[in-house]
């Protein structure tokens, strides 16, 4: 076994070791494999390992993720043996970090490639089942989510549709972001070593120090947060290394790659900055992401990833059937709410044969202002065989609702269309927006009209905004359409078809396939029918909610 055989992973400095990776597989020779195995050591599939190993036991969890990480990176070495520009051999360079070709006339460097992937959790139409899965090494009861490689050219959402179709031959219809997780050089739970790359004088006590770090990264700050730098100063009583420990929030752009500048003043007692100007380049540092101010922006109350409680604050009657219903948290936030979004409520049904609680899930949108702060106002129309809307006409202040989100079903954008017809409240308080909006908007008495007040009050105030009213009843002094929604009212109510129209639909089964056919069965956008394929509308003019 030879020095280049080796691979540095990094230290782990709480217990003050160095980590390498070494990959034995082809070291028979050398009895490295029969060594081993005479004390007793074992060679396990790491992924077996993983499953099977107790995810509360910290230690054996960081343990098993520097295995992963060696894993990979001996597996990228195994792979980039040859130079993919002139053929020459790659050599191993700064302890395995990366590859260099050996032919001088190329000399290209290489790196460890981070591949995307995507992990999916897919749902079914009623928002109660999830589609898991399991594979045979996987220890008894134990499921996980779709998850895969993104190819190259490909989109996420192709990634998702494309990676489940292939594992399970089931077709995915909207695909919903959650989160992304970006690969930043900081590690919020390790002190990490960075190298000083260059040092420049900025005035008499100042110096600009330049640090480097995988170049295919960004450092993983976030706005108004910093990283902690550290310094040994001796020992303790204990024999343990004492360190001097300060924060410092770099100067360098947050998201270039590769490198990050801290602006120093040196102070002639000041323990931290005294080791910064002892530094050379080439020299470490140890840094550390500062998770106290990580958190930045408005605080809000909604959750995508759990189901929150809220309290019922109060009620009002809007109609015979129709309530508005108040919900209340922590005054200081907002709801955390995007225009188009909505969020997911429940109800408890009973319990299934397996003695687990049944639950009932409805997506509502709040009627407040998104900005509002300790509340949002839900406009609920309980009808008698209402699973969700009986259980709000149930409910008195003081009772709680469960709620999750948000869930985007349709990302707005300012003047991203000229005319829609549909999305207001968000357009008309936007002085920027210059998109016109015209509403039809259906009912079956003018008392079925929810909201109408706020409505034309918006109307009246905002030339943008047109609201076309109809009803398949009307009174004696009612003065807007009567009937279904036709193809008059809609050349009458709607813009003409256009790429820079876009026409949101929203409304109960019979009426979505009468205007705009409905969605398909794997709840996707679907074709566009009904009166609005009539009128010359494609799929890129309609979005159906």
């Amino acid at each position: 076994m030879d020095e280049d055989s080796l691979v540095y992973l990094g230290p782990n400095v709480e217990e003050d070791l160095v980590c390498w990776a070494v990959d034995v597989s082809e070291e028979e020779g050398d009895g490295v494999v029969s060594g081993l195995e005479s004390r007793k050591v074992c060679f396990v599939e790491l992924r077996t390992l993983m499953v099977a190993a107790d995810w509360v036991d910290q230690r054996a969890m960081d343990e098993l993720a520097i295995a992963g990480h060696a894993r990979a990176l001996l597996e990228w070495h195994n792979v980039s043996r040859f130079c993919g520009s002139c053929g020459g051999t790659n050599v191993a360079k700064e302890a395995g970090r990366r590859k260099q070709c050996s032919n001088t006339a190329c000399g290209k460097r290489v790196y460890p490639r981070v591949d995307p992937v995507v992990i999916m959790l897919v749902i079914d139409r009623e928002n109660d089942r999830a589609l898991l899965s399991r594979q045979s090494r996987y220890v008894p009861r134990m499921w996980s989510c779709l998850a895969g490689f993104i190819e190259p050219g490909e989109s996420l959402e192709e990634a998702v549709r494309r990676e489940t179709w292939e594992e399970t031959g089931i077709e995915v219809g909207d695909v919903v972001y959650h989160s992304s997780q970006p690969w930043p050089a900081l590690n919020p739970d390790k002190w990490l070593e960075f190298k000083l790359q260059d040092t420049a004088t900025v005035s008499h006590n100042t110096k600009l120090f330049r640090f480097s770090f995988d170049p295919s990264a960004n450092l993983g700050l976030h706005v108004a947060s910093c990283l902690l730098t550290r310094a040994p100063l001796g020992y303790n009583a204990e024999g343990k290394t004492k360190y001097v420990v300060r924060p410092y929030t770099p100067i360098s752009d947050p998201e270039a790659k590769g490198y990050f500048d801290l602006l120093i003043k040196v102070y002639p007692d000041g323990k931290m900055s005294q080791h910064f100007a002892s530094l050379k380049p080439g020299d470490v540092l140890e840094a550390y992401l500062d998770q106290a101010k990580e958190e930045t922006g408005p605080k809000t109350a909604l959750n995508p990833d759990k189901w929150l409680e809220f309290k019922l604050q109060d009620t009002a009657t809007v109609s015979h059937n129709t309530k508005l219903f108040r919900f209340s948290f922590d005054p200081s936030a907002n709801l955390g709410l995007h225009v188009a979004s909505c969020l997911l409520t429940r109800a408890p049904l009973g319990y299934n044969a397996e003695g687990k609680t049944k639950y009932v899930v409805r997506p509502y949108t709040p009627i407040s202002d998104p900005e509002a702060k300790g509340y949002f106002d839900l406009l609920i129309k309980v009808y008698p065989d209402g699973k969700m809307s009986q259980h709000f006409a149930s409910l008195k202040p003081g009772d709680v609702l469960e709620v999750k989100g948000p869930i985007e079903k349709f990302k707005y954008s300012p003047n991203m269309k000229k005319h829609i017809g549909m999305v207001i409240d968000a357009i008309v308080k936007n002085p920027e927006d210059n998109t016109k909006i015209t509403l039809l908007y259906a009912n079956v008495s003018p008392d079925d009209i929810l909201l109408k007040q706020k409505l034309d009050s918006l109307q009246a105030n905002h030339p943008n905004l047109k609201v076309f009213y109809t009803v398949d009843n009307p009174t004696k002094n009612w003065k807007g359409g009567v009937g279904y929604v036709s193809k008059d009212m809609a050349l009458k109510g709607l813009p003409l078809p256009a790429d820079d129209t876009l026409i949101l639909v929203c409304g109960p089964p019979g009426m979505m396939e009468h205007v705009s056919g409905g969605k398909a069965p794997d709840w996707s956008q679907g074709e566009v029918k009904g009166i609005l394929k009539e009128l010359g509308f494609t799929e890129q003019m309609v979005f159906k909610f």
